[in-house]
């Protein structure tokens, strides 16, 4: 969001808060079919393939769009990688960095699928969390600290509570045009807006100093 002077020539201040939309982040499908209004939903059975898909996804997330995300410490480009994955996820564990807003149904084909993901979403949780972390990285009595580092970067651990689920069946809620009841959904998700905040730039001009206005010389 952007807000300008009057006369449109000048940025005042700049805001931003990160939303992507997408698919429930499993291995699922549902193909098109003409004799069938509702394809049927089919959800992959693999439980590893799919606990090790929601992890990479989540913390690819935290990686592009955390604010803890950090510049590379190493020259080695899986260990670069590996450390901002770890960064991503350590920095800041109190709070949702990501709120997953679910708006499926919670019957039928999209309820099984639903369920599904809130299942996989709690095991990753507690299997990739700080507790699970520890004592997969602290399963051998003797380690130095570069195995230990290396360790840490192959697992990198979701900080507790940072990921929230959010499952609003928004056909069921708003049914018979009752848009009211997102208020119902306003109230889930603010405390997790509330603990991420947003980005704010605010230009530094000359005017602000009490000297002249220089769109070009703007500072942020």
């Amino acid at each position: 969001i952007c807000l300008v002077s009057n006369d449109g020539n000048s940025l005042l201040e700049v805001y931003s808060h990160v939303q992507t939309r997408g698919s429930i982040p499993l291995h699922w499908s549902s193909p098109a079919s003409v004799k069938e209004y509702r394809p049927r939903v089919y959800i992959g059975v693999d439980p590893e393939v799919q606990a090790r898909g929601l992890r990479d996804h989540l913390l690819g997330e935290l990686w592009w769009y955390s604010s803890s995300s950090s510049s590379p410490s190493s020259s080695d480009v899986a260990a670069a990688v590996g450390d901002k994955r770890r960064a991503a996820s350590e920095v800041d564990k109190v709070g949702a960095k990501i709120a997953m807003v679910n708006l499926i149904d919670k019957h039928g084909d999209q309820g099984r699928l639903g369920r599904a993901f809130d299942s996989v979403l709690s095991a990753v949780l507690e299997v990739y969390g700080e507790d699970g972390n520890r004592k997969r990285t602290s399963s051998r009595k003797h380690k130095d600290k570069q195995e230990e580092l290396t360790q840490q970067r192959n697992h990198p651990y979701l900080g507790p509570g940072s990921v929230e689920h959010i499952w609003y069946d928004f056909h069921a809620e708003c049914k018979g045009g009752r848009w009211d009841r997102l208020g119902n959904l306003l109230e889930q998700t603010t405390p997790a807006l509330d603990e991420q905040g947003y980005f704010c730039a605010v230009p530094s001009t000359d005017s602000n100093a009490g000297g002249d206005n220089d769109d070009d010389d703007d500072s942020w």
